[in-house]
């Protein structure tokens, strides 16, 4: 094998190893195990490649030794790392370490593109492990390093046949940080443009799902595992107290006992899970079917506890089917399983599961950091409504409970929104109309300094309010009309992240809603809090629209969180300026529409009888002046034969131009009339005689001295007319 040549080439692979090493490290690490790890590579490729350029010109035993070394520590370590963590990890451990150990003997262009090979192994591991926008960064270091490499590598394989001088001429013209660095930009960006623009179809999810690990998830009682079945009683075990595995949440509506009315607290925008999903949802984590004025509480949850020996759970009838969703839990959490509605298949790591009758999971501890687990969901959309479809119900009375001391105003309102409408389903949706468009969304109200019932002070003094009042009082007003109905709590999944392609669900995104039943469609989600929308059925096609809502999200939330920043206050004068040039530009816009509209009325009425007029004048003055050029041309020829004897022969040979140019044989600009003349004489060999006669007298007049005699003027006129009466006939 040919041997490394220049110590360029050292120094670019080590900025590709290092950077797809970094880009393994970087997934699911915090700040201070990560700069430990990746001082600790960058160190040993550092000195590996050091090391390696010295053994390639000396050759040292003692350097191969120490590469022996490397590789035995290497292979135990491996064994340790596949012992706790697996396979996967340990794999990853094995493959940069072996990479770090021939650092130290790396010499030669097979051992260059092994180093090659496992960096692109690593830097598609992270791609397919990734769910942060960071590996974005690593991807395009990638790229940039992977550049360098190869134009190094090109550049050392040159300069191995070059001799002498070449040398220097050839690292002359290379010019390798231009040309690399230029040749990186346009590759990005090419790629940039393709993956913005390029529609993306939803992934079929081949061999991906489902997918469940984990840690330490408590254990439960063991016992048989049995089989849900939607519909029918389900029995025995009662919820403890704490109803969330000992674990405290910002969100008061994951507490088994959600009190109203209690003062709101500042929720983080810390990461609570990544989803994989076709579409974005709405994620169950809690239900609650009794309110008392004040309290919410689930006061009838028949529980159902399942041993999960294989890891999954299956309902009867499951066919495969339905929205597959993976959750990869980034926040320790309270007891839940978050779910789309309706679930009808689950692979979780844990030994026990605790399924209750509105179809809610919980565990016996919390959902822990680092979890992975699957759900597959029954979802049909009515209207962008989601439902589980149609399912057993029984226990409407449930779900119909309303508190004594609910204001009579409160069941006047229900009947003067919904008195003359027969359908449930119509019921429900006017009453969520009716919400959103009358009340205002207010993360901030406070109703813990009044007294009394905070459903009344909403509807009929505040008119504003958090997604709690929203959906407590929707709830009430849909139990008045004899809607069966629950109150659901859980995480918005709707912000999809083009970059990673997972929905990113932070502590900001907790979120209630309601849940109606409805014959002959189930349970329907309803959503009556202005400020927010049900999720669509599908994601967007195109990238670079899911980007710009991606990055308008993410700027409202960093503003949100830093309202008193000066460069808070510097974006928002921006993105002010941009929304008024906006507007700008949409009034002018509808103003030129409306204008194009006006013109194509017109058009419509009497326009097209004036543009069909001017179309047939058009054409009938081309066909007249196609008629009358000729003999116009012909006039003018004949006309300045007696005068201009000169222009004569120019024009003359410029008509002849013209003539055989309308039979396919125009002269190049780059011919000269002699070459012009050889090719004509070649087609038209009848009229090699009369192309002879034009095209000397017309080198005469441009070349020589001499004037023409009045003899040679009227035998060039004959032969021009002799060819235009020849080239009519073919």
């Amino acid at each position: 094998m040919k041997q490394i040549e220049h110590s360029s080439v050292y120094l670019s692979a080590y900025l590709l190893l290092l950077t797809a090493v970094l880009s393994v490290i970087n997934i699911g690490e915090t700040m201070a195990p990560f700069l430990l790890k990746s001082l600790f590579w960058a160190v040993i490729y550092g000195v590996g490649l050091i090391v390696g350029w010295n053994y390639r010109q000396k050759q040292k035993v003692v350097l191969k030794v120490i590469s022996i070394i490397f590789l035995v520590i290497v292979f135990l370590v491996s064994l340790l790392v596949y012992l706790r963590l697996g396979w996967d990890k340990m794999f990853l451990t094995f493959l940069i370490g072996i990479q770090g150990a021939r650092n130290f003997t790396l010499t030669n262009r097979r051992d260059l593109y092994f180093a090659y090979l496992i960096s692109l192994v690593l830097v598609l591991y992270a791609a397919s492990m990734s769910k942060e926008t960071s590996f974005l960064f690593y991807l395009v270091l990638y790229v940039l390093a992977g550049m360098f490499a190869l134009m190094t590598d090109h550049l050392d394989e040159k300069l191995g046949h070059a001799r002498g001088g070449d040398k220097a001429v050839l690292m002359k013209r290379m010019n390798l940080p231009v040309k690399g660095g230029g040749l990186a930009v346009v590759t990005l960006s090419l790629a940039l443009v393709i993956y913005l623009i390029v529609p993306r179809f939803p992934s079929p999810h081949f061999r991906t799902f489902p997918v469940k690990e984990g840690g330490t998830i408590s254990k439960g009682e063991k016992g048989k595992t049995e089989q849900p079945k939607t519909g029918g009683k389900r029995g025995g075990i009662r919820p403890n107290d704490k109803g969330q595995g000992g674990l405290d949440s910002e969100y008061a509506g994951f507490q088994r006992r959600f009190d109203l009315n209690a003062r709101a607290k500042k929720i983080k925008n810390d990461l609570v899970f990544h989803l994989q999903s076709r579409r974005p949802i709405y994620a169950r984590g809690r239900t609650f079917d009794t309110f008392d004025g004040r309290f919410w509480e689930n006061k009838k949850p028949e529980i159902q506890r399942f041993n999960l020996e294989r890891g999954d759970l299956y309902f009867a009838g499951y066919e495969g089917k339905g929205t597959p969703q993976t959750y990869s839990i980034k926040k320790d959490l309270p007891n839940f399983i978050f779910t789309a509605y309706r679930p009808v298949a689950l692979w979780f790591p844990g030994h026990a599961v605790e399924m209750d009758t509105d179809l809610s999971f919980t565990i016996p501890g919390g959902l822990q950091r680092g979890t992975v687990y699957s759900v597959k969901s029954e979802t049909i959309d009515i209207e962008g409504r989601p439902s589980g479809g149609e399912e057993y119900f029984q226990d409407s009375e449930r779900y119909l409970q309303i508190p004594s001391t609910l204001s009579p105003r409160i069941r006047e309102l229900s009947f003067s929104i919904t008195g003359d409408i027969q359908d449930d389903y119509e019921k429900a949706k006017a009453i969520e109309h009716y919400l959103k468009n009358n009340f205002r969304y207010s993360p901030k109200i406070d109703l813990q300094k009044k007294e009394g019932d905070p459903i009344h002070q909403f509807l009929f003094e505040e008119q504003k309010g958090q997604c709690e009042h929203f959906a407590s009082s929707a709830v009430l007003l849909l139990r008045s009309s004899g809607i069966p109905s629950r109150l659901t709590t859980g995480y918005r999944a709707t912000r999809y992240n083009p970059f990673t392609g997972y929905y990113e669900v932070r502590q900001s995104d907790a979120h209630a809603w309601v849940e109606a039943y409805l014959k002959g469609l189930g349970w329907v989600t309803f959503e009556p809090t202005p400020a927010f929308r049900l999720p669509p059925s599908h994601r967007q096609t195109f990238v670079l629209t899911s980007l710009i809502d991606y990055l308008k999200d993410l700027i409202r939330r960093l503003l949100q969180a830093n309202p008193g920043k000066w460069w808070s206050m510097l974006i928002q004068m921006i993105l002010a300026f941009f929304k008024n040039l906006l507007l700008f530009v949409q009034e002018w816009w509808t103003v030129i529409k409306e204008m194009i509209f006006n013109l194509w009325d017109w058009v419509k009425i009497m326009g097209w009888v004036i543009f069909v007029c001017l179309a047939l004048t058009g054409v009938v003055t081309y066909w007249l002046y196609s008629l009358i050029s000729p003999v116009l041309r012909k006039f003018q020829l004949r006309r300045i034969k007696t005068s201009d004897s000169n222009r004569f022969v120019h024009q003359c040979y410029r008509e002849m131009e013209r003539s055989f140019a309308k039979k396919g044989f125009p002269r190049p600009s780059s011919y000269a009339p002699e070459e012009y003349r050889e090719i004509l004489r070649m087609r038209f060999k009848d009229l090699s005689s009369q192309i002879d006669q034009i095209t000397i007298l017309f080198q005469q007049v441009r070349y020589s001295p001499f004037p023409i005699r009045r003899e040679d003027i009227e035998e060039a006129y004959q032969a021009y007319e002799n060819i235009t009466d020849s080239l009519k006939r073919r």
